[in-house]
């Protein structure tokens, strides 16, 4: 029995492009419109889907906004995609 290794592409945070660290608090989401992360999000989704990726990897996103946000989108306009979605989570020690 043989198995074929599967091609995963790697979907970050939106906040990892204001190179301020936000990618790591989700802080953005205060400042930045759900559509405008969306808009920032399509392409590079439909980049790796159409270049044949087997799943997505919706990594490391910090805010419940854009989690939903992508999970939504997802089933909109890349019903066929499998992905998993894993999280950045910060804990407060008091």
């Amino acid at each position: 029995m043989s198995s074929k290794p599967l091609i995963v592409g790697a979907v970050g945070p939106y906040g990892a492009s204001l190179h301020d660290g936000s990618e790591y608090t989700g802080s953005y989401i205060k400042t930045t419109s759900v559509d405008t992360i969306k808009q920032w999000h399509i392409p590079r989704i439909k980049a790796l889907v159409e270049a044949g990726v087997d799943l997505l990897a919706l990594e490391t996103i910090p805010c419940k906004v854009e989690a939903e946000m992508l999970v939504t989108l997802l089933k909109e306009q890349f019903p066929n995609t499998k992905a998993w979605l894993s999280f950045s989570v910060s804990v407060s020690i008091l």
